[in-house]
């Protein structure tokens, strides 16, 4: 499992460092305004991209492991692959055909960038296959070739921005992008014809007869899809009341803060999608599900704390080099953006649990409720609270979704999550949250003393270690002593 998780987690990584190079790009060459309103436009594609496809992308990581290696995987995939061209097509058509007639049906801010929008939404496609894709290698279980295909999707969107950047603005961003992910996909469904040996179509293949062979299917695309797309909406709900109300300005030093802190939940929730889920929709007995997630959990951790905490001791140098000196203020409000992105992230590995455990309408409930209070609250907050509220109304629904999936998983399978995880998150928060403010208030705001800070805290994670994960740390820096010495 390690090898694995770290493999996903460094292509993970560098999938972040495209994309931080495409905000990068954006943000010198646009500035805090033109970066909000390419953040605006991103989110509200991937939130369209999601609802038109029907979450059928993302179904495929529960329903093809259990057929892996048989002949109704292949047929699985066309099945699937069909669906998903069919109705994200149709969906972003009926879409661009009501903002003609209603073009402030998404508010006068994306009214006022229509024709950027215009040319984004026709890549609704080509997102729902990039996300279907790198999901059927992970369903094959193939979860570091799933990875790598999603750093190629991204390394495309960066190169596009470039481009774009060169040749004009916002909008030649979004063409240059639907052209280089076009491509990239085509060469991708090559190689799983040739390579995998799925094919491009099935006479016997049909998403109507999967349905009719797996009723599940159904109950399982309806618990992704609350999940996904309540995500997504509130993630947009944020982003348009922060622009509406504070300002493009303020948009702007949101989509910065996002940008850093969805780049690391990205890295921890493949982790999760890719690995752990099609492990647990295997059939295993219950006791070992459980396992599986109890180990995958602190683990993943472990990673979180490491990922996090020179984010928040070096986030003004991190700011300035990611975007521009414009955007440190957004420093301010990372540490608490962090904590809710690190309950985003355990949220996700309850799900995958619950999805395993076919606790489907549990997903649903959960899904639902958190992203609501959380829209709610933001729109309630921010107008007052600025970001802090933003960042109260995150932590706020992602709270309550843990919430309702831990009360599930204790009353009907008996299962807590135990008590080093929890001693594991409370330091986590703790470290997140206190370690900026004490630094300050002591005076140790110099870059080494900020280093020594950074070791110390990520060295506390030495406790939490099991003996076998600290015998294979001593190991591996024992290695160098040990050719010098030979």
């Amino acid at each position: 499992m390690f090898r694995a998780i770290v493999a996903i987690g460094l292509l993970q990584v560098l999938t972040i460092l495209v994309q931080i190079v495409r905000a990068k790009a954006i943000s010198v060459v646009l500035g805090p305004a033109g970066l909000g309103i390419v953040g605006l436009i991103d989110q509200l594609v991937a939130a369209i991209a999601t609802v038109c496809a029907l979450s059928l992308p993302t179904v495929v990581l529960r329903t093809m492991p259990r057929v892996h290696g048989e002949p109704a995987f292949a047929r699985q995939y066309v099945s699937f692959f069909q669906a998903i061209i069919i109705v994200s097509a149709i969906g972003s058509a009926a879409l661009g055909a009501v903002l003609l007639i209603w073009p402030t049906a998404f508010g006068d801010v994306v009214a006022a960038y229509a024709t950027e929008f215009g040319i984004a939404l026709t890549s609704v496609p080509l997102l729902a296959v990039g996300l279907f894709l790198p999901n059927v290698l992970a369903a094959s279980m193939r979860p570091v070739g799933a990875a790598w295909l999603s750093f190629g999707v991204a390394a495309v969107a960066t190169v596009a921005a470039v481009a774009g950047l060169l040749l004009g603005g916002i909008r030649e961003i979004y063409i240059a992008q639907a052209i280089g992910t076009g491509a990239l996909l085509a060469a991708a469904l090559v190689y799983f014809k040739v390579a995998l040996h799925l094919p491009f179509q099935d006479p016997s293949a049909g998403l109507a007869k999967e349905v009719r062979a797996r009723p599940d299917i159904i109950p399982t695309a309806g618990a992704v899809y609350a999940s996904l797309v309540g995500t997504a909406v509130a993630l947009f709900v944020v982003r348009y009341v922060t622009a509406h109300s504070l300002g493009i300005e303020e948009g702007g030093l949101l989509q910065a803060i996002l940008s850093m802190v969805l780049a690391v939940g990205a890295v921890l929730v493949a982790m999760g999608a890719r690995y752990l889920g099609p492990l647990l929709n295997r059939p295993l007995p219950l006791g070992e599900k459980l396992a599986l997630a109890d180990q995958f959990r602190h683990r993943q951790l472990m990673i979180l704390v490491a990922l996090t905490v020179p984010l928040v001791l070096f986030s003004e140098l991190i700011l300035t080099i990611m975007f521009s000196s414009k955007f440190t203020g957004a420093a301010t409000w990372l540490p608490a953006f962090l904590v809710w992105q690190l309950l985003a992230v355990q949220t996700n590995v309850q799900l995958q649990l619950l999805f395993a455990l076919d606790e489907i309408w549990t997903v649903i409930w959960m899904s639902i409720a958190g992203c609501l209070l959380s829209a709610i609250l933001c729109t309630a907050l921010i107008p007052g609270f600025g970001l802090s509220g933003a960042a109260a109304a995150m932590i706020a629904g992602a709270g309550l979704t843990m919430a309702i999936g831990a009360q599930r998983l204790r009353r009907r399978h008996a299962y807590s999550v135990k008590g080093s995880a929890i001693a594991l998150g409370a330091y986590a928060v703790v470290v997140l949250l206190g370690a900026p403010l004490a630094l300050d208030a002591l005076g140790w705001t110099s870059f080494a003393a900020r280093v020594a800070a950074c070791v110390v805290l990520v060295g506390g994670l030495w406790p939490f270690l099991a003996s076998e994960e600290r015998t294979a740390i001593v190991g591996v820096l024992r290695r160098p002593r040990l050719r010098r010495s030979t």
